[in-house]
């Protein structure tokens, strides 16, 4: 990644916080340890917090199962956040997880859930604080690599790709699951979701991606649009209203002993919970626009 893009990352998600665990901000109250959406064609899923969670947990495991993971692979968690993908790898499967991130501080709190809720699956999962552009991982060995929204961040999309087929063996897959724009989408549209979402020269199109695997030896085997969701149920009517429930009480409640900064205003804890609303409704606006797409991508090393 380019310098700037992962001192930004790193300053984001290694921000120590109280009340919720260290390295998920805001975030931690829309999927808990799921630090990525839940993209479920199901009413039910998108009535409650509780129901972002499971939706969050059932997309990962949609994947594993596309990736035909294996107790005898070992599995590269590519971006791997504070560990909840790993973990369900770990214990849907038994293979061997390396949960590869920049934050010093999202490993630290994987290591601690980690232990916490897999017990005898814990010495299963390795932890690796490196850049995905510049893997410490050997080439060829690696079985698959599972990614959950995650690649957004990337500042150059086709090292990333690169890198991600270097460490693979031949025959090795990955499974890419994330947000992407479309040729539509307009700069403007580009650099609004790189302040909302932290990622100063991230967030890529789709046809890029795809490019890109191609020219890195990597096989389309399977892809899944998952985009009806966040067009159906990412509005007002569904998950606006349970945020309005669910999400804006805790965070008006807990942000003071979350973030604490000299100029704290009471304020501040509404504008918070608004501005992350605002910013996945408007990741609805542009799935119904055409302007984005979420996609489930898995390719195989030739």
């Amino acid at each position: 990644m380019g310098e700037e893009t992962v001192s930004s990352i790193r300053r984001y998600y290694d921000q120590q916080t109280g009340e919720i665990p260290s390295g998920t901000g805001l975030a931690w109250y829309l999927g808990r340890d799921q630090l990525h959406p839940s993209m479920v064609d199901d009413e039910r899923i998108w009535n409650s917090q509780r129901g972002w969670l499971e939706g969050a947990k059932q997309t990962v495991k949609d994947l594993i199962k596309r990736l035909g993971i294996k107790k005898e692979h070992l599995v590269l968690d590519v971006g791997s956040g504070i560990g909840g993908v790993g973990r369900i790898v770990a214990e849907e499967t038994g293979a061997r997880v390396i949960e590869l991130n920049i934050s010093r501080i999202q490993l630290a709190t994987s290591k601690m859930l980690s232990h916490v809720d897999l017990n005898a699956e814990y010495g299963r999962i390795k932890h690796l604080q490196a850049n995905g552009l510049d893997m410490p991982i050997k080439a060829g060995s690696v079985d698959r690599i599972i990614s959950v929204n995650m690649f957004y961040h990337f500042s150059n999309l086709k090292n990333a790709i690169r890198e991600c087929s270097r460490v693979l063996k031949r025959g090795g897959k990955a499974g890419i699951d994330d947000w992407f724009l479309t040729q539509g989408a307009t700069s403007g549209v580009q650099d609004r979701l790189r302040i909302e979402w932290s990622s100063p020269e991230g967030f890529h199109r789709y046809d890029e991606l795809v490019n890109e695997c191609k020219q890195a030896c990597l096989k389309i085997v399977e892809e899944v649009d998952l985009t009806e969701a966040g067009k159906k149920f990412i509005n007002q009517d569904y998950f606006g209203k349970a945020f309005d429930r669910d999400v804006t009480p805790a965070v008006i409640d807990n942000f003071a002993r979350i973030y604490r900064y000299e100029g704290y205003q009471p304020e501040h804890s509404k504008q918070a919970a608004d501005e992350l609303k605002n910013a996945v409704m408007f990741m609805g606006d542009l799935y119904r626009s055409g302007d984005a797409v979420y996609k489930q991508l898995v390719v195989e090393k030739e």
